[in-house]
């Protein structure tokens, strides 16, 4: 949130630090997430396949997760290109920019805490 704030809510023009930023923290997100996903949500999944489950070690759920940031971040970056008209420079259009990853966010974390629950009571 400090960065947020630093980077982007309080420049000068905040539409054009939002263009910068926003697909950068949107892909950290989703890098993070993706790894977080793939070795607590994927990989119990894979108790049968034995070969998958070998596969998909701490290193190889960096990396997928490090692909998956990269497409993300491109992905952002060509949506606000394409969508001008949602890069206006005052602070209702920029929290309105923050939403979505909000959303998957909570997701993440609902699921985090679900695992937990599980964890505590085996």
């Amino acid at each position: 949130m400090f960065s947020i704030r630093h980077n982007i809510m309080k420049k000068k023009y905040m539409d054009k630090a939002a263009k910068h930023w926003l697909p950068i923290y949107v892909g950290i997100m989703s890098a993070v997430f993706s790894v977080y996903l793939l070795l607590k949500g994927l990989k119990p999944l894979l108790k049968s396949h034995k070969e998958l489950k070998e596969f998909l070690t701490l290193n190889t759920s960096v990396f997928i997760g490090i692909i998956i940031g990269f497409c993300i971040f491109f992905a952002v970056r060509f949506y606000l290109k394409k969508h001008k008209s949602l890069l206006q420079d005052d602070k209702k259009h920029i929290n309105k920019l923050f939403n979505i990853p909000l959303i998957f966010a909570v997701a993440l974390l609902s699921f985090a805490h679900g695992a937990n629950d599980v964890a505590n009571a085996i």
